[in-house]
């Protein structure tokens, strides 16, 4: 697929094309764009929204493949919504329920783990070996990223969230500084129960040659990964990183997250949030109860 121009692309922006990133090519600096027209992404995890939609369209899908070099352009985040907040979690701890009940308000628009929120830490990883990038560009582009990830698609949609991968909780720092006013949370869980979890299905991430588990030791198994996920958190007070407890996501907690979020709804908005609790988190429509115990 041909790389287009900034000013193509721009033009399809202004036609009203809502183009998302879905991947990033690292090795040579590209990132692929996808249309999800007027799609309101409910399904808990970005690739699960990608899969979905492909198949409503019957694979007729509107990609577009840019330089990376985009990101440093300031119109790409024109028209897009500022992050309303970010969730960052231990893995296992029931970010994904908390992303489906956000998205069961179509005033809310989530992001869920996306591809290209992850690749980025390797793509700036590599830049850093021709020393090619500035903190200040690599901070705008990072920040042209989660707000172009954050393009509407309905006329409802206000509020925006992201949550990250796991890992992404070890570049906390950088992501605040970029966005200091974007209240987050951690959601975490007992360690032995998050491992019980990873023995019967390993997160994808937990690679032995993954570059974005750089800032542990060479040798880090899962349980040191994820207690550097904890002390990460740690660091940081309630009102800049909330910390959530699994045993603690209810329904009743929902409008304390909101709060937290300054993205306080009607009561109609949060009873239909709150039934999302009903059902299966991880598998879409399978109506079970969450039981955080």
């Amino acid at each position: 697929m041909e790389i287009q121009t900034s000013e193509v692309f721009l033009q399809q922006i202004k036609a009203g094309k809502r183009f998302i990133p879905i991947a990033l090519d690292v090795a040579d600096a590209k990132i692929k764009w996808l249309d999800f027209e007027q799609y309101h992404f409910y399904e808990g995890f970005f690739h699960k929204s990608h899969r979905v939609f492909s198949i409503l369209k019957r694979n007729k899908l509107d990609y577009m493949i840019t330089s990376l070099d985009i990101l440093l352009e300031d119109f790409i985040s024109e028209g897009c919504l500022y992050p309303s907040g970010f969730i960052f979690h231990a893995s296992r701890s029931g970010s994904t329920l908390l992303s489906k009940v956000l998205a069961k308000s179509a005033e809310n628009h989530v992001i869920s783990e996306g591809e290209a929120l992850n690749s980025i830490w390797r793509y700036f990883e590599e830049r850093k070996k021709t020393a090619a990038l500035s903190d200040d560009d690599k901070k705008k582009i990072y920040k042209n990223l989660v707000m172009a990830m954050g393009r509407p698609g309905l006329k409802a949609h206000k509020r925006y969230f992201v949550k990250f991968t796991s890992f992404n909780i070890l570049f906390f720092e950088f992501i605040h500084a970029v966005f200091p006013d974007v209240p987050a949370i951690f959601m975490s869980r007992d360690t032995n129960d998050i491992l019980k979890s990873f023995s019967k299905r390993q997160p994808g991430w937990l690679q032995p040659d993954n570059l974005v588990l750089l800032n542990t030791a060479a040798n880090a198994n899962a349980q040191m990964i994820v207690e550097s996920f904890f002390a990460t958190a740690r660091k940081y007070q309630p009102k800049t990183l909330l910390p959530v407890d699994y045993k603690n996501l209810t329904p009743e907690l929902l409008p304390v997250i909101l709060k937290h979020f300054n993205a306080e709804t009607d009561s109609k908005q949060l009873s239909l949030m709150q039934k999302q609790f009903a059902f299966d988190s991880k598998v879409e429509f399978n109506q079970k109860k969450f039981n955080p115990s």
